[in-house]
């Protein structure tokens, strides 16, 4: 799922939890590549790690990298195949309470990203995150599009 027809496919790599170190180097490497700077490249890595933890734990075990780039932001999708999620809207909107065992990641990408999109649906998550590239200060506010999601399917 391409997120724009001029984005360019800079890396793609399927992963397991034996590989989930391997993924955040790919991420990271293809962020800077895409033009990012080392702060930027370690955010995305940041993001990915959660996505791909994710994807590990609740969806089947494993799942699949893909980033992209345009010339002005660089997008990381990690896909898998599990159920999917009830609300892909809500999750992750509020950070979890102190005392929870989980429930952070989603919440800590929409805070990272400069945008998130989710699809959910019974065939499996994607859940795709993008930072800017282009001058930071004219960029959308993260909590513009922290709740952003795709309706499931």
């Amino acid at each position: 799922m391409p997120p724009d027809h001029a984005a360019e496919l800079v890396a793609e790599r399927s992963f397991r939890l034996d590989g989930l170190s391997a993924v955040r180097e790919v991420a990271a490497a293809a962020t800077h590549r895409a033009g990012a700077g080392a702060d930027r490249a370690d955010v995305m890595m940041i993001i990915v790690n959660e996505l791909a933890t994710n994807a590990i734990l609740y969806g089947g075990g494993a799942g699949r990298l893909r980033v992209w780039r345009t010339p002005e932001k660089v997008f990381c999708e990690v896909s898998d195949a599990g159920v999917g999620m009830p609300d892909p809207f809500s999750v992750g909107s509020e950070p979890a309470t102190p005392d929870a065992l989980s429930g952070r990641g989603l919440w800590l990408v929409r805070q990272l990203a400069d945008g998130v999109e989710i699809h959910s649906g019974d065939a499996g998550t994607t859940v795709v995150a993008w930072l800017n590239l282009t001058d930071l200060a004219l960029a959308p506010s993260r909590a513009q599009h922290a709740g952003h999601a795709a309706s499931p399917g």
